[in-house]
This record gives C-alpha cells, structure tokens and sequence, in this order.
C-alpha cells in the first residue's frame, strides 16, 4: 500500500537505476510511461532534474537535493508500515542487505535461515559487492543495512557491530609453509602470490607489506574476485591473502589452509555492520539488524 505519490518511486528507481529503461523494467511499466511522469514532475518543479546522456542519465543539482527528500520520505514510509504490521502481528516486510562477497558462502546463508525459521514472512535481498559498493549503497539508501570490512569513518555511517578477524595467508595443505603457526611477508619473498584488488584495504595492506621485500615478491595472479583467489590458491597456483571468511567449507574439509600474517603484531581487518547514521530501521529490517549482530558477536558467527 503506497502512502505517497507513485511519482516518489518513480524518480528514485531512475536515480538508482540511472536509466529510463532499467528504471521501467524495475517498475514493470513501460519506458515510455516512466519518462512521461519524470517530465511531469520536472514540468511541475520547473527545474530539470536529470541529465540526459547517451544509454544514462545522471542527477542535476535540483536532482540531488530531491534525491535526499525521496530517499528519506520513502524510507520513513517503509518503516510506518512494518511498524503497522507489526502491531497487527504479521511481521512481514523486505530487508536489503549489501555486502561483501566472503559473507555469501556461509555467514549470510546462516543468517537468513535463522531469520527465516523466526520470520517466514519476511523477504530478503542480498547484494554483493566490494566495501566501497557495500558503503554507498547504505549511504544512497538502496540497502537497509551493510556488513563489510574496514568501514571508513563518515558521518552519514553508524555501526551497529563489529569484529576482528586474524588476516592471513591461504594455501593448499600441502604446501611446505601451510603448518607453520604465522608468517611475515618477508616468508613469502619467493613464492607466486595472488594479490587482491589494490584499491581495498586488504590489497592495500598487502601491497605495502611487500613492498618493503627486495627483491620485491612475484605476483602469479591479480584478481577483484574472492571466488578466484580462492579456487586458484586450492589449484596450488599461488598463495592467496584474506581471513577466514568464506573458506569455511574449505578449512572443515582440509582443503585449504589460513596461516595468520603478523607484521609486528598479528594483522587483523575489522568486519562491521552498518547503517545510515541519521536513519531508524523499519520493524523487519531491525530484526534481520539484530540477528546479524548476534551471528557476528556470538559462537554463530563464523570463527575468526
């Protein structure tokens, strides 16, 4: 049931979408239909409020201040109906939740199920994504909650939960540095190594640690993909860095194995849960909010 215009919903599924035709599939119209009613609204505020550009469009100014009207007048809708139905004792709704890819192998399966075993009525989405993707989807309002590591430090982000998990080193058990209890990135001057995305935190740390190496260690593969790394370091084609998360499968079958990396002390990234600092969750998604939380803090939650 929607309590304001349809053109709200309109305008935000072409500012999320960034497409007249992506923005209709999502809405079921036509295109045509979608671009009439955007017209309209411009028509009536007299401003333009997208920049048409070949296969896109992008907001204008007098988009980007409507953008934050819609996004904070259709997330406040959202929560007085599950607010309603929850008093009428339905506990239904959608929850989005954006997160990193690591979390889809056994976290985020966990998670749903016992949220599903409480909640049968309630639906959830998942997107995957790098941290940065995770943040601005949480920050633009197009997911309810975000889990990812290493969160930057911005005002419009609050955490929730969080928790360290050891980083290291993931290999093939039968490689001759797999038993060792930790290693330095000097261990590894030698060896073909899997590098992760240079623009994340993990691959940042990791370009630095071997860095300070001379001569500086060979990198066999370069990848964004956390699947990849994973599957190429059990193929025994190079070492992969990363925590714990994700290879839970891989580690109870002995498959693979993770060596915690200690650079003076033992290297850590920090998983946190996150929310948009200004904003109060509707009834289904602070639920899904509150069973991430005790997944992460609990023995639930994957071990570090």
């Amino acid at each position: 049931m929607p309590l304001h215009s349809p053109l709200l919903r309109y305008f935000d599924a072409v500012r999320r979408t960034g497409s007249i035709r992506a923005a209709a599939r999502d809405l079921a119209i036509s295109s045509s239909a979608v671009n009439r009613r955007i017209l309209a609204l411009e028509a009536e505020l007299g401003v333009a409020l997208f920049e048409r550009l070949p296969g896109r469009v992008r907001l204008t100014a007098a988009g980007e201040v409507l953008a934050g009207h819609v996004r904070a007048t259709l997330q406040d809708a959202e929560r007085a109906l599950s607010e309603i139905e929850a008093l009428q004792g339905l506990q239904t709704g959608g929850v989005s939740v954006a997160g990193i890819e690591g979390l889809s192998v056994a976290f985020m399966p966990a998670v749903v199920a016992t949220l599903r075993r409480r909640h049968p009525r309630i639906d959830v989405s998942f997107d995957v994504g790098g941290s940065a993707r995770v943040v601005e989807r949480v920050v633009a309002g197009d997911s309810d909650l975000g889990i990812t590591f290493d969160v930057p430090r911005r005002r419009e982000l609050r955490g929730i939960a969080q928790r360290a998990y050891p980083f290291g080193v993931v290999m093939r058990p039968d490689h001759p540095m797999a038993a060792a209890e930790r290693l330095a990135f000097a261990d590894l001057a030698d060896e073909p190594l899997i590098l992760p995305d240079p623009e994340t935190d993990a691959g940042a740390r990791v370009r630095a640690g071997l860095a300070r190496l001379d001569p500086p260690a060979r990198a066999a593969v370069r990848t964004t993909s956390f699947a990849f790394a994973k599957s190429t370091a059990e193929r025994g084609l190079g070492l992969a860095f990363q925590t714990r998360l994700g290879l839970e499968p891989e580690l109870a079958s002995g498959t693979l194995v993770h060596v915690p990396l200690v650079e003076g002390e033992p290297l850590q990234q920090v998983l946190t849960v996150v929310v948009r600092a200004e904003r109060t969750l509707p009834v289904a998604a602070a639920t899904l909010a509150e069973i991430l939380t005790d997944h992460l803090l609990s023995d639930a939650g994957p071990a570090p």
